[in-house]
C-alpha cells in the first residue's frame, strides 16, 4: 500500500476497493488499469498464454494446477498446449497457486522439474555442433530430427 500509495491512479480508487466482491471486480478496479490496460478483460487476454503457446519452439514443460484460486482448470489452454510439440502440458489436481506442496508440507515441484530435464537431456545428442536458428519454421527438422540450439548443443523429439 506504501508503494502503490505513490500512483495517482491507486489512490483515486482506493475508496472503491469496499465495493470490491470478486477477482474480477479487483482486477477491472486496480490491476487492469495500474498496469496500462482498459480491464480485466484486456489484462486477461493480454497476459494469457493460449495465443503464445502456438510459438513455441523448443521443448518447453508448463505445470499448471486445477484447484488454483487464480487461474483455475478454466483458464488452462489444453488445446492450444495439444498443438504444439514442444509444450508438455502437466496439469495436476492439487497444487494451487504456485505451490505444489505436498501432504506433507515439502513442495515437490523441483522433482518434476528434474524428471523432466533428465528426460530432455536423455534425447539430447551430444555429439553435434549446434545449428543456427532457423530463419523459417521448416527449418526447425533436419535429418527427422528436432534442431534447436540449446546451450552448445542439438536436440532430438522427445517422446
Amino acid at each position: 500500500r506504501k508503494v502503490l500509495s505513490r500512483d495517482a491512479r491507486y489512490l483515486a480508487t482506493e475508496p472503491k476497493l469496499k465495493t470490491v466482491k470478486t477477482m474480477i471486480d479487483f482486477d477491472n478496479l486496480m490491476t487492469g488499469p495500474l498496469f496500462g490496460f482498459s480491464g480485466a478483460s484486456e489484462y486477461y487476454r493480454e497476459a494469457s498464454s493460449v495465443r503464445r503457446l502456438k510459438n513455441i519452439s523448443i521443448p518447453t514443460l508448463a505445470l499448471s494446477a486445477k484447484d488454483d484460486p487464480v487461474s483455475g482448470d478454466l483458464c488452462v489452454p489444453y488445446t492450444e498446449a495439444q498443438h504444439n510439440p514442444h509444450v508438455y502440458l502437466s496439469s495436476t489436481t492439487h497444487g494451487g497457486h504456485l505451490g505444489w506442496f505436498g501432504q506433507t508440507g515439502p513442495r515437490w515441484f523441483a522433482t518434476v522439474i528434474a524428471k523432466y530435464l533428465d528426460a530432455y537431456l536423455a534425447t539430447v545428442d551430444l555429439s553435434k555442433e549446434p545449428v543456427q536458428q532457423p530463419s523459417d519454421t521448416n527449418d526447425f527438422f533436419k535429418d527427422g530430427k528436432f534442431q534447436v540450439k540449446t546451450a552448445g548443443i542439438v536436440s532430438k523429439p522427445l517422446n
